[in-house]
């Protein structure tokens, strides 16, 4: 279909189509194919095998990277027709400015070993398109020249950042990169050192030890002191160019990471917009913006550093339902097309990040190449908006977009429901007020894992408890599935009381009708535990009540991701006797928590609810309890989803095989933080 002629002040980038085809009639074909699952096959066809691993190559056995596309296949646009949508806007304004498109170019070093050209060459073909240009420290080409050669686009910077002992380094690049006019600072956190990259290891090839990729480096006057006065021993980087390629490598990719802190030194000398680039995680969203940062980008340098990971298209709306609201969030990692485009900001993102089709265009037709390659995705992108009834990127949201499983299964009423209608989110009392009705029949497997976890864990904990008259409170009982346990032998045999909490009323009068069924009859055999239930939200800052409190042990499972850690081990610690103690405790795993959190689809409303999580690794739990007198007895356990734990979790599972999701652990109350 030939596309429309614009009668508007924006760009009409699908006019691209017709440019083509018109220059089809005087017997001219595209300078590169235009279809994006091409492009990288043109690239490797004239590329050096090293050059072409380097562009093309993934950290491990690339699983985050196919991961990455993987992502975008899981959700579905649902298209709307009769709009009036003949002319569309695809303008955004990012950090006070205007661009024509919601498209970046990704960061990408040494394309010198692309094209002779380089970076100048991809610079002047953004600008062309109008498309913001993003150098990196890696660049071939020293950041003077790149601005040059930009004329006027827009130009930003990225950062690899050099450790806090060579700081005056750093702040040279920041400013050489204001100086030429360079407007965003985009820093990368995911690349302090090189990761295990098979393709560039198996051609024994890294651009930097040959000078590629070092010019902001080579080239900087504080570097170049440096380097002469220190390990140059007296000769300059032209003189000792070998040794202080490899120098500029390891201030660069140095080893070691940086932390959350060091940011305020960034913001202390850039003054400008400042992106962290890297961001997978809800958590290090909060992090960024505590640390009063303009903006992030959900990314993992296309599966380039680390291996087994989420795709980055899946851990955007967590973040976005997080901070979405306190930052500009970009997006990058697998983008291809237009409608991946639309997939991404649909889902939240405000503008993407562009990386290897750009240099694969670069590799085989160099500047035109490049070019050709980003009027394709604009192109694409334009015309898929009109044909799906859109006419400006307000109206990319969540209710433009379907899941894959909600296709795959329209007969469970649990998937058939999981589509992106509506996300709410409340607090984690409402959360397990709604959920209580659903909670112990809606599949579930967490805690269903938790279930088949837990026995080993309990046979301990109970060792270490009195063998007769021992109190127990339960902090998060929920519906009493643990506590009906300890109603039972061998468990109820040491116990004299039983104290369960809950924040939630809900779940506590289900668990009180649980567990008076099985008292009474148990009754009629062996005696069992006094059991009371209590209403206690440890957020509150209200002192837990009075009869729960001097016990011989605390279990908590799949309790902890609600609570601050601080609050958790304090409640725990006020729970516990003032001289030694256990406490129990399981949580979902930081693994599974990276890609999901607490919650379910009320089936009523079709809306997916969510309370509040936070994600803990077990050493940040280990090095917290120890804070309050809490020491690890023993080991804490891990558990990850096998292809024969699918038997038990059913289908809902199979997602999750592979993924660590459980852990738990037995702690001892010493002494420690006091009160």
């Amino acid at each position: 279909m030939p596309h429309h002629e614009s009668h508007s002040s924006h760009p009409n980038y699908g006019s691209y189509q017709q440019k083509i085809y018109l220059d089809g009639l005087k017997g001219n074909r595209p300078i590169l194919t235009t279809d994006p699952h091409k492009w990288e096959g043109a690239a490797k066809a004239v590329l050096p095998a090293s050059s072409y691993g380097y562009i093309a190559g993934a950290a491990g056995a690339g699983e985050t990277m196919d991961a990455n596309r993987v992502a975008f296949r899981k959700w579905s646009i649902i298209p709307r027709m009769l709009q009036d949508n003949t002319i569309r806007d695809l303008s955004v304004e990012l950090f006070g400015t205007k661009y024509p498109s919601p498209v970046l170019v990704a960061p990408v070093g040494v394309n010198k070993i692309f094209h002779h050209e380089g970076e100048c060459a991809v610079a002047r073909a953004a600008a062309k398109c109008s498309v913001p240009y993003i150098m990196s420290t890696a660049s071939s080409t020293p950041p003077e020249e790149i601005a040059d050669a930009s004329g006027r686009g827009a130009c930003w910077f990225q950062l690899y950042w050099p450790p806090n002992e060579d700081n005056e380094i750093t702040l040279s690049m920041l400013l050489r990169a204001k100086s030429a006019g360079f407007t965003t600072l985009v820093v990368t956190l995911d690349l302090w050192a090189l990761s295990w990259r098979p393709k560039d290891l198996d051609n024994a090839y890294v651009p930097f030890y040959l000078g590629i990729g070092d010019a902001i480096g080579l080239t900087d006057p504080v570097f170049q002191k440096k380097w002469k006065d220190g390990l140059g021993k007296g000769k300059s980087v032209e003189d000792d160019f070998q040794n202080a390629c490899m120098g500029w490598e390891k201030t660069v990719f140095s080893g070691n990471s940086h932390t959350w802190e060091d940011i305020q030194f960034l913001k202390e000398n850039w003054g400008g917009p400042i992106v962290l680039k890297g961001i997978q995680s809800v958590e290090d969203a909060e992090l960024a913006v505590k640390a009063g940062v303009d903006g992030i980008v959900v990314s993992n340098h296309g599966g380039r550093q680390y291996d087994g990971a989420v795709g980055s298209l899946g851990a955007l709306p967590g973040i976005v339902d997080a901070v979405g609201d306190k930052l500009t969030i970009l997006f990058d990692s697998g983008i291809r097309t237009g409608a991946d485009i639309m997939k991404a900001l649909a889902l939240g993102a405000k503008a993407v990040l562009v990386g290897r089709p750009i240099f694969y265009g670069l590799a085989v037709s160099g500047e035109a190449g490049a070019e050709h390659v980003l009027r394709c995705i604009l192109a694409d992108l334009d015309m898929n908006m009109g044909l799906v009834g859109l006419k400006n990127l307000k109206q990319l949201s969540r209710k433009i977009l379907t899941s894959e499983k909600a296709h795959r299964n329209p007969d469970d009423n649990m998937e058939a429901t999981k589509s992106t209608r509506q996300i709410s989110s409340v607090s984690t009392a409402e959360l397990y007020n709604r959920w209580a009705k659903v909670y112990d029949t809606d599949g579930n497997i967490l805690q269903t894992t938790d279930d088949i976890s837990l026995p080993p864990l309990l046979t301990q904990f109970f060792s270490l408890l009195p063998p007769n008259g021992a109190k127990i409170t339960e902090l998060g009982c929920g519906t009493g599935r643990n506590t009906a346990k300890l109603l039972l032998p061998p468990y109820s045999t040491p116990l004299s009381t039983i104290h369960a909490l809950d924040l939630s009323p809900s779940m506590l009068e289900i668990a009180r009708q649980r567990c008076s069924a099985i008292s009474a009859a148990a009754a009629l055999g062996t005696p069992v535990p006094s059991t009371t239930f209590e209403v206690f939200d440890a957020l509150s800052g209200n002192e837990p009540p009075n009869d729960a409190c001097g016990v011989n042990g605390v279990l908590s499972t799949l309790v902890l991701e609600h609570l601050p850690l601080d609050v958790f081990f304090g409640s725990a610690k006020k729970l516990l006797a003032k001289e030694g103690g256990y406490l129990l405790l399981t949580n979902m795993h930081e693994e599974m928590g990276r890609r999901g959190q607490a919650g379910f689809v009320d089936v009523e409303s079709g809306e997916k609810v969510r309370g509040v999580s936070f994600v803990y690794s077990i050493e940040e739990v280990v090095k917290e309890g120890r804070k309050w007198g809490f020491e690890v007895v023993g080991e804490v356990r891990e558990r990850a989803v096998t292809e024969a734990d699918l038997e038990v979790l059913g289908k809902r599972g199979a997602k999750w095989v592979g993924c660590k999701v459980w852990f738990g652990g037995v702690f001892r109350l010493s002494g420690g933080k006091a009160e």
